[in-house]
């Protein structure tokens, strides 16, 4: 019994490993694009986890898979506007007001953000 145990434990142990130590290759990686070179890891987020990174193209502002793209400033306006449709909608699923066809439980603790 306990070999077994032993035997199960580095098993898991070799996959937790592997699976760690493992590479994605993907089709910026095929192509050349080197998402390392231009994503270096910021906090918590991985090398390469974010679409500025997986999309990168150094001579275009956006990547060409964007397509019908727009550049929008934040105004404060526009910030506040965003905020508001948020407030509105977790203050309906605060309520427990039903949304479509789904009524969803009462929330409790969720606060206006600011």
């Amino acid at each position: 019994m306990i070999m077994k145990n032993i035997i199960q434990f580095t098993q898991i142990w070799l996959t937790f490993l592997y699976v760690k130590c493992s590479v994605v290759v993907d089709v910026g990686d095929q192509q050349g694009l080197y998402i390392r070179d231009y994503c270096p890891k910021i906090g918590t987020c991985e090398e390469g986890t974010h679409v500025l990174c997986t999309h990168f193209d150094p001579k275009r502002e956006i990547s060409h898979d964007c397509l019908n793209n727009k550049n929008v400033t934040m105004t404060k306006e526009y910030a506040e506007y965003i905020l508001k449709t948020i407030n509105g909608i977790r203050s309906r699923i605060a309520r427990g007001v039903p949304l479509g066809t789904i009524t969803l439980p009462r929330g409790y603790g969720i606060f206006k953000l600011e």
